[in-house]
């Protein structure tokens, strides 16, 4: 909306009005001046605006189409190493995986961050998404002791949250905190896994969502 504009107004000299009609029309000029001052409020000249007052410019961030999973460069949290080897069951058939053990640890004790391809987009609602965690739990085919779900946040960027506990199929006994984060049809699958090793593998835990590195179109 256009800012209001000062205006000033002409008031007749005295020596350029003669005789009677020169002075009412001076008393129309002087009426007219103070109806238009009040209409504008009164109270005298208006300000004007300071400074630049446009809105800066939001800059938009380009989505790439999603050709494959995400190769993200993932940093070993204190303690840990980078190793081989991949989850039981992993989500999509298009992944990457990025593996690190404890250091000294038992060899369950481990870190997957995993990226996949999903085949069709999920909705950024909280439901939605857990319902796709808890199919894909389902379809693993584990035993599971517990199995429940909260709110999470990575870095952050929103997701759910899976704490469960399970007996893979090596017959080890082990627990897991997922974080499953979504965009679109990508996927981001953060899990944490232990069983003897808690106080190393939670802080290990704690390291690497505090500082997983998204792409900028992500947040």
């Amino acid at each position: 909306m256009p800012y209001p504009q000062n205006r000033s107004h002409w008031t007749p000299r005295p020596h350029a009005v003669s005789g009677r009609l020169g002075r009412v029309a001076a008393s129309v000029a002087v009426l007219a001046f103070l109806v238009a001052a009040c209409s504008e409020g009164g109270g005298g000249e208006k300000e004007e605006p300071k400074g630049d007052q446009t809105s800066p410019a939001v800059q938009e961030v380009e989505i790439p189409e999603a050709t494959g999973p995400l190769d993200l460069t993932v940093t070993p949290p204190a303690g840990y190493v980078a190793s081989e080897g991949a989850r039981e069951f992993p989500v999509a058939e298009q992944f990457n995986d990025y593996v690190f053990a404890l250091d000294g640890g038992a060899e369950t004790s481990r870190i997957y961050v995993s990226t996949y391809l999903l085949d069709a987009a999920v909705e950024e609602d909280y439901a939605a998404q857990l319902e796709f965690v808890r199919s894909y739990f389902e379809a693993t085919g584990y035993e599971y002791t517990t199995m429940n779900d909260r709110a999470t946040i990575v870095h952050r960027r929103d997701g759910v949250m899976m704490f469960n506990e399970f007996t893979d199929g090596a017959g080890n006994e082990l627990t897991q905190q997922n974080h499953f984060l979504f965009k679109e049809n990508q996927l981001i699958l953060v899990t944490c896994q232990w069983h003897d090793d808690f106080d190393a593998s939670f802080q290990g835990c704690q390291d690497v969502t505090a500082n997983l590195q998204f792409p900028e179109w992500w947040l």
